[in-house]
Parts: C-alpha cells; structure tokens; sequence
C-alpha cells in the first residue's frame, strides 16, 4: 500500500486510531465506573 501511495484496504490508519481511542475510552469509562466524554 505504502509504495503504491494507497490506503490500505482492510483497514485505514485513522479507523485503527479511532478504534483504539475508543478501546483507551472505555477502559477509562470501566476503571473509574463513570461515563467519560468521546470527541
């Protein structure tokens, strides 16, 4: 994908970023057992 200057096809780089903030979010939300705020 790299040397063709393409996104990958299975999975974009931002959408593995979003998804672990969002994994790191709710583990904050089940540590302390209150909501936490996602923006």
């Amino acid at each position: 994908c790299l040397s063709e200057g393409k996104e990958p096809e299975l999975l974009a780089g931002q959408s593995a970023r979003d998804s672990m903030y969002l994994c790191l979010k709710e583990l904050e939300s089940v540590s302390t057992g209150k909501p936490v705020k996602v923006s």
